[in-house]
């Protein structure tokens, strides 16, 4: 479960209860990866979660103003670490000492997943699309459409989610789209295979989903999964 990748990568995740995750980006200082990752390790390799709970680090790549980012996912108002798992002066140290390897405070927002399709593990970069919708259920609704049409196609190895963002909206963005990719040359080549090979349904989705707004879009990597 924990190693879906991510993903996202996004997150390993089932949608058995609502799942909710908060991220946080930062900017971590050049030639610190090694030592975050490190520190990461030594915080949460041992770490005891609470059912279908997790944390992700992850780099970000094209798209983003900022280097990496942490993921925490599960079930809402029901995740983290098990009680007892970790004391207080334990938390406040190992952010005290992250803080050393970063520039700035970063930014952190919290959200909802409202649809998913999981792919396959080896798929452990996402393209992240940020968005305002409008019609958010007819955007769900268009968005499942598409991914089952292509679900043998396109999609067929490939880990689709779709979700909400419900406290420090970034951008000022309401939803996400998250799709999967061994790398970035493989996440260009889907694009260009939808919008060669598949432009009667893509437009249909654009048609159908209602008005939206892009925000932004980026590139993650996972570096490590708890």
């Amino acid at each position: 479960m924990k190693k879906f990748l991510l993903i996202l990568l996004l997150f390993p995740i089932t949608l058995m209860s609502q799942q909710g995750f908060t991220r946080l980006e930062v900017t971590v200082k050049p030639g610190h990866q090694s030592a975050v990752v490190n520190l990461v390790d030594n915080f949460f390799s041992e770490a005891k979660w609470k059912e279908n709970s997790g944390m992700n680090l992850e780099r970000h790549w094209q798209g983003s103003e900022r280097s990496h980012s942490i993921l925490w996912y599960g079930p809402i108002n029901n995740s983290g670490r098990e009680d007892g798992d970790m004391q207080p002066y334990e938390n406040n140290a190992f952010w005290s000492n992250l803080r050393t390897h970063l520039e700035g405070t970063g930014i952190a927002y919290s959200g909802r997943v409202l649809a998913w399709k999981q792919g396959s593990e080896d798929q452990d970069n996402v393209h992240i699309y940020d968005i305002i919708a409008e019609d958010p259920s007819s955007f769900l609704d268009a968005h499942n459409k598409i991914v089952n049409q292509l679900s043998n196609s396109v999609f067929k190895n490939r880990t689709v989610g779709f979700g909400t963002y419900d406290i420090g909206r970034p951008g000022g963005a309401t939803h996400w789209i998250g799709i999967s990719g061994t790398g970035g040359g493989d996440i260009l080549k889907m694009i260009d295979d939808i919008q060669n090979n598949h432009s009667k349904e893509l437009n249909q989705y654009f048609q159908d989903r209602g008005k939206v707004t892009d925000i932004r879009d980026f590139r993650i990597s996972n570096v490590r999964t708890y």
